[in-house]
């Protein structure tokens, strides 16, 4: 990821797993999970194993960074509770 390598964007597999997006994001695998599983993120399950396209992903960090509403919204771990969305 090029969070840890050299390796760029063009670079990624078009199909992404929750630890490639917790090592990009720079996060737990258990956070990452629970993003995984949020109704806003953009991941797909296949036989119980999730996968995120590389251009879905993206797509939902440009909305996290312009602040959309209608998609996104920024999101917060709160112990307890889990990977929630800020309103």
């Amino acid at each position: 990821m090029p969070n840890n390598s050299n390796q760029t964007l063009k670079e990624l597999p078009q199909i992404l797993t929750v630890p490639d997006i917790a090592k990009y994001l720079r996060i737990s695998r258990s956070l990452a999970y629970e993003l995984a599983h949020h109704k806003d993120f953009p991941s797909i399950v296949i036989n119980r194993t999730i996968r995120i396209s590389k251009d879905a992903f993206l797509e939902w960090i440009n909305e996290q960074k312009a602040g959309k509403p209608n998609n996104a919204g920024e999101y917060s771990y709160i112990p307890g509770r889990g990977v929630e969305r800020r309103m």
